[in-house]
């Protein structure tokens, strides 16, 4: 059986200067290692706003298994709301585990898109970006 064509991407980490290699199978889809990788490499973003305020969860994702979520909320009012969370994650067979604090479970299908900058990370329903 033959291994899937592989191509090389190049992520890029904002903060301390450091570059990510990783190869990807096919445009989308990654090796466990190398999703552990792109997942790591990077805070990621999800913003949404509606008429009256703007929201944004940030997720940080640690080699040692710790996932940290920043959800921050500004009203138009201009009064602000942020609450800080943690959980254990895991990546098995292309899902994302995230085993949450009071043993719930999430399985979330994970798909990577583009690179650098541009890329995009969809975790179930939800895309995130590279964050700013």
């Amino acid at each position: 059986m033959d291994a899937p064509p592989r191509r090389l991407g190049l992520f890029l980490c904002r903060a301390v200067s450091c570059v990510a290699l990783a190869l990807l199978s096919s445009p989308g889809q990654a090796q466990q290692g190398d999703a552990t990788s792109v997942l790591v490499s990077t805070p990621w973003c999800h913003e949404s706003s509606t008429g009256l305020s703007f929201h944004t969860t940030k997720l940080r994702f640690h080699p040692n298994g710790v996932m940290l979520i920043r959800k921050d909320t500004e009203m138009a009012n201009g009064s602000h709301r942020a609450t800080n969370s943690s959980a254990r994650w895991e990546l098995v067979a292309g899902l994302l585990i995230i085993h949450e604090p009071n043993g719930g479970e999430s399985r979330l299908p994970m798909t990577v898109a583009a690179s650098g900058r541009g890329m995009r990370l969809t975790l179930g329903k939800v895309t995130y970006a590279v964050c700013r």
